[in-house]
């Protein structure tokens, strides 16, 4: 189950309305109130979409803590290395050779490059301090 406020609170945090989330993850806008609403879950692929669109990771719109995301990782051997390879392929096939327009890839790197800067931020509050 979706946490929506987080789905919300993301929402607004982008500056969209729900018929413009709506209209960016293919879905009506009566989805997107029963994800805030309800906490009703995408169906198939919408919820990477929909993590993506928000600019936050799947955890947060589950509304897991810190700590349940580190014992996830522990537990299924995450490996951020194979999901950077994974991430580089995909980028290489969408900037050489995919059908975005300049300015949508020019609005995907940008993206990424928020996504990066976030979660380091986001990172810094939850590493032990240094002594």
């Amino acid at each position: 189950m979706l946490d929506g406020n987080n789905v919300k609170l993301a929402r607004e945090k982008m500056g969209l309305t729900q018929r413009e989330l709506a209209s960016r993850i293919g879905v009506s806008v009566r989805s997107v109130q029963a994800y805030e609403c309800l906490g009703s879950l995408p169906r198939g692929k919408r919820l990477d979409l929909l993590a993506s669109v928000l600019n936050v990771s799947i955890s947060y719109l589950y509304g897991e803590d810190a700590d349940s995301v580190d014992e996830g990782k522990k537990q299924f051997r995450f490996n951020g290395d194979m999901l950077a390879d994974n991430l580089l392929q995909s980028a290489t096939f969408i900037f050489s050779g995919g059908s975005l327009s300049d300015a949508n890839k020019d609005a995907l790197m940008h993206a990424l490059q928020d996504v990066y800067w976030d979660s380091k931020k986001d990172n810094r509050k939850y590493a032990p301090k240094k002594q």
